[in-house]
């Protein structure tokens, strides 16, 4: 099932897009704008979490333990090159567990 949100999000045609509401155990971060732009889950990330959006169905988001959990891509030179010389715009939801630790990079 689609949800409003999707659809809004979907509409606006990002180039990337990770909901982060992969399967449990999942060891990748599909991209869902169709672009190809999958990633590789790395250390301590586990999915299946509570998601930001109350009542949306699959409503689930990825836990980072803040110090070895990341997500990178093979393509990640393609990404770049699709953002070079152009405005782009980074949408994320976060819930730090911890706020009195040193913020590390999100993106």
């Amino acid at each position: 099932m689609t949800t409003t949100y999707d659809v809004m999000l979907a509409g606006l045609g990002p180039i990337a897009w990770w909901k982060l509401a992969d399967a449990v155990g999942s060891g990748s971060a599909v991209d869902s704008s169709g672009g190809g732009y999958t990633g590789t889950v790395h250390g301590t990330t586990a999915y299946g979490q509570s998601g930001p959006i109350t009542g949306a169905p699959a409503d689930t988001a990825a836990l980072f333990d803040g110090a070895t959990g990341y997500i990178s891509m093979s393509t990640a030179g393609a990404l770049t090159a699709a953002f070079q010389n152009h405005d782009f715009t980074v949408l994320g939801w976060a819930s730090p567990a911890n706020n009195t630790q040193n913020w590390a990079a999100v993106f």
